[in-house]
Formats: C-alpha cells, sequence, structure tokens
C-alpha cells in the first residue's frame, strides 16, 4: 500500500472520475476509491461523501478486501457483520454497500472500489459487471503510477550514480582536492574569459619540502596524512572562486581567477603561515610555492604553468619553505623546470 505513494496524497481527477462514474452507473448517492493500511481506510476519491478516512475498525472495506470477489451487503440492519456498526446505526448511515478489492499484481488487496447508499438494494448484473470493470480500470491505474515512481526513483538514483562518477572523475581520491585533469579543464576555460574581459589570472604551485624522505622515514600511511592535512589546509584558505587542485604526488596548484600576482603571493604567505601552525605527526611539514600570474592580453595557459613551475623551483632552490613569484625571475623563452622540482 505504501509503495503507491497513494496514502494521504491530495483528491486527483482520473481518481474523482472512477467514483463518480461508480456511483452514477449504480445509481448510488456514494461512490468512493478506499485505499486500506493498518489502521484506517482512506478515500483517495470520493463522491457524496465529505471526510477522508475511517478507523479500519468500522470499515466495510475492511472485509472487502478479504474476499476474491464483489462483496455485496443488500441490507446492513440485516448483516450480523454490521448490524451494529456506527456506520450503519448513525442517523442516514450506510444500509447498501458494493465493493471490489482493488489488487496489485501480486495480489495483494489494497483497498476497494465500493458504492453505497442509506437505504436496502441491489445491483443487476450489468451494474455488478460495470463496477467490477472500473475496479479493473482503478488497479491499472494504480499500477500505472506505481510503474511512473519506481522509474523516477530509479532516475534519481541514476542521477545521484552520474553526480558521483563525475565527482571521482573530478577530484583526487586521496585529498578530496580536484584533480589534473579538472585544473587543467578550467585553466583552459579561464583563459578563454581572458579573451573576453583580460582580468589577471593567477596560479599558485606548490611542492612539500623532503616529502620522499619524508615517506622513507615514516612511510606511505603517514604520507598520505600529511598530503589530506594539507589538502584541507588548502581547502580552508582559499576563496569560493578559486579552484585548489592536487597536480600530482606531493605537488599541488591553485588557479586563482581575477587575481594578479600581488594578491597571489599575500594568499601563499598565509598558507605557509597555516602551515606553520598546524600540527603534524612526527615532524612539521614545510611547503616551498611558487606565484606567477599573467596580464598581457594573449598569454596561454601553458605559459601560466611555466612561470608558477619556474617559480616553485626557485624556491626550493633558494633553500624551501618560502614563497618566490615568477615576476623576480629572469625568464628563458622556454623553461623545462618541473622535471627539476621533482
Amino acid at each position: 500500500m505504501h509503495r503507491t505513494g497513494l496514502l494521504d496524497s491530495p483528491r486527483e481527477p482520473e481518481f474523482d472520475e472512477f467514483a463518480a462514474t461508480a456511483a452514477a452507473v449504480c445509481g448510488t448517492a456514494v461512490g468512493v476509491v478506499c485505499l486500506i493500511d493498518e489502521t484506517r481506510q482512506f478515500f483517495k476519491a470520493a463522491v457524496g461523501l465529505n471526510h477522508r478516512e475511517d478507523p479500519r475498525e468500522i470499515a466495510f472495506c475492511d472485509y472487502a478486501i478479504r474476499q476474491e470477489e464483489m462483496m455485496l451487503v443488500e441490507d446492513a440492519t440485516a448483516d450480523e457483520r454490521f448490524r451494529n456498526n456506527p456506520l450503519v446505526t448513525v442517523e442516514g448511515g450506510i444500509r447498501f454497500y458494493a465493493g471490489v478489492p482493488l489488487r496489485n499484481p501480486e495480489g495483494y488487496a489494497l483497498g476497494t472500489l465500493c458504492v453505497f447508499a442509506p437505504h436496502p438494494r441491489t445491483l443487476n448484473d450489468a451494474q455488478a459487471k460495470a463496477l467490477k470493470s472500473l475496479a479493473e480500470q482503478v488497479n491499472a491505474r494504480i499500477e500505472l503510477r506505481v510503474q511512473r515512481l519506481e522509474l523516477e526513483r530509479a532516475l534519481a538514483e541514476l542521477k545521484q550514480a552520474n553526480r558521483k562518477l563525475e565527482q571521482l572523475a573530478s577530484t583526487d581520491g586521496l585529498t578530496g582536492l580536484a584533480n589534473r585533469r579538472t585544473l587543467d579543464e578550467r585553466l583552459a576555460w579561464e583563459i578563454a574569459q581572458r579573451r573576453r574581459n583580460q582580468r589577471p589570472l593567477a596560479m599558485l604551485m606548490f611542492d612539500l619540502d623532503n616529502f620522499k624522505l619524508r615517506n622513507d622515514t615514516f612511510g606511505h600511511e603517514d604520507g598520505d596524512e600529511v598530503l589530506r592535512q594539507f589538502a584541507r589546509v588548502l581547502h580552508s584558505t582559499v576563496r569560493e572562486s578559486d579552484l585548489a587542485a592536487r597536480y600530482g604526488g606531493e605537488e599541488f596548484a591553485i588557479l586563482m581567477p581575477e587575481t594578479d600576482e600581488v594578491k597571489a603571493l599575500n594568499l601563499a604567505h598565509r598558507i605557509i603561515e597555516r602551515v606553520h601552525a598546524t600540527e603534524w605527526r612526527h615532524r612539521p611539514v614545510t611547503v616551498s610555492v611558487g606565484a606567477a600570474a599573467i596580464t598581457v592580453p594573449g598569454e596561454q595557459s601553458a605559459e601560466l604553468v611555466r612561470l608558477a613551475d619556474a617559480a616553485l623551483y626557485a624556491a626550493k632552490d633558494a633553500g624551501k619553505d618560502r614563497v618566490v613569484a615568477a615576476s623576480g625571475l629572469e625568464m628563458p623563452a622556454t623553461s623545462d623546470t618541473h622535471a627539476a622540482v621533482n
């Protein structure tokens, strides 16, 4: 019953039409699409009835769902099951009732399509056949609804799974930061934006000092924790518009749109201060940083990476645990410093 999603749902024209048609065909004042849960009968649709539910213990439909075929009560006051039922004894109460069980494809009873009236009567063969036929249509409508809900759930689960796959494809599994692929894609996009707005674009490149020695001394588990902890420092320091990424191994990068080299240097110094203030297992961690920015129209992503990489190499060559700006370097036309940094 709960799987249908119909309990406590608002009235819907398609179900109201079934109730109205049942009453019209059978010549009764009341027609109802009734659903039964553990404690009550809920009227999904009703014509000639104002309230939405009754306790299950007094429901005629609780008896009807236990039968295979239509339950017909021609005079409730003459039926031992119902003569003392408050739905019968109340003024203008039920005297006539006819209800066809509603069942799902597995055969479980969900409720009834029923009609009732305040005076004794019966149904002729045509009316009984029509009521049963209408009940089959209600069954089909409920099953279509269930299938639609299950499809919507499946699509939601698929969407969530796709989001997780996208996240896995775009993030570094160890640190949770963006991975190299995401950094490259974002860098290309930011360069494209610069063609229109010509705003500065900065990058910081980081290398954890003496990381290989630390791994050899304390093991890879400690090394992994250092990487995760440094990633948390980056994540908690960068602006929302910045992109922090694991560049590879013990190297990290921050891409900073609409940022010049001076502002990038300020952030780099704050990060170094945070690293110094952080408690690390076994021994303190230091980091070398290269800062670069492109401000000239036409400069490309490769140029920004080259500048930041050269500045990082200079920081390590100068003694590590420091920040070096690319603007202070004498840069050759081309450079292949990245291998030397490693």
